[in-house]
């Protein structure tokens, strides 16, 4: 096994022909094409959702403290921190899905293989595989590091919009 990668088992029927891991694979690439086809448009409709409600109210909560009572605090407060953990988790759980499909591709490199055509044949397909990620390809798409944008991303919103809106 090259490197620290984790082991993943691959059942012994893949793990003996290359040509079934391929097929099999790449029917779990189409499966999640076809699913984040229409899932991925509402997974960047959400993010600009979860976004704009946590700056909005994280905006309000700041500008207007002393004018809101502590019914509309509270509420505020809380709708904009529900609303920035929950997109938080789900960058995170998507996050995590690319790390763990990029790591399982990458171990397929260690996989004892005796016949040399389909050794070579299973080093080409690992070169070929692309990790399985969440989003809309192209435009929107869930990595590990697309948390700390988000965090930087409502942080930088928040505090430009309370330095460019005047006050009353």
């Amino acid at each position: 096994m090259p490197g620290n990668l984790k082991h993943y088992r691959i059942y012994t029927f893949l793990h003996k022909n290359p040509y079934k891991l391929s097929r099999e694979y790449r029917s779990l690439e189409i499966l999640h094409k076809f699913c984040f086809y229409t899932l991925g448009p509402l997974l960047l409709i959400l993010q600009s959702c979860m976004g704009h409600v946590s700056v909005f109210c994280f905006y309000s909560v700041i500008r207007y403290w002393n004018k809101f009572d502590d019914t509309t605090l509270i509420c505020m407060l809380s709708w904009g921190t529900i609303c920035y953990i929950t997109w938080s988790v789900g960058l995170e759980i998507g996050g995590r899905f690319y790390e763990v499909s990029r790591t399982a591709i990458k171990s397929w490199k260690g996989s004892p293989v005796e016949n040399p055509a389909k050794k070579r044949f299973l080093n080409k397909f690992r070169k070929s595989c692309l990790p399985l990620k969440m989003g809309a390809e192209g435009y929107f798409t869930i990595k590990r590091l697309s948390i700390l944008k988000f965090s930087s991303g409502i942080a930088k919103a928040t505090l430009r919009a309370l330095l460019t809106i005047e006050r009353e």
